[in-house]
């Protein structure tokens, strides 16, 4: 895994930048072979699924954070040094929310309070 290109996404996603996140971690998952390939995956498809909600494609929004949490599920706590647990648990409160969206709920989401990747430490 090219992990210059693994970081660049990661940042853009951190900036808010999903559509662009989403771009730069396929070109490494297109790449990639292993364990890591789903891992890429899952983190698209929820960097797609914030994408989708912030343009008010609720059933996009929660097709693509079902997906990518199902993804990202075998990899808790962590991997690669990228915390997952909390950052899955924060991305089902969104999904739970575009669900609300398709039944017609008028919704606001915060892009602010939109989980953070972040490397673990040790």
């Amino acid at each position: 895994m090219n992990l210059v290109q693994f970081e660049r996404g990661i940042d853009h996603f951190n900036r808010g930048y999903f559509f662009e996140a989403h771009d730069i971690l396929e070109d490494i998952w297109r790449e990639t072979t292993g364990p890591d390939r789903l891992f890429l995956q899952g983190l698209i498809q929820v960097s797609v699924g914030f994408y989708h909600l912030f343009n008010q494609n609720y059933k996009g929004a929660v097709s693509q954070f079902t997906k990518g949490l199902t993804k990202l599920e075998p990899y808790k706590p962590s991997h690669r040094k990228v915390e997952l647990a909390v950052f899955s648990e924060r991305v089902l409160g969104f999904r739970e929310q575009a669900e609300r969206g398709l039944v017609g709920a008028v919704l606001n989401p915060d892009e602010s309070s939109v989980p953070k990747i972040i490397y673990l430490t040790s």
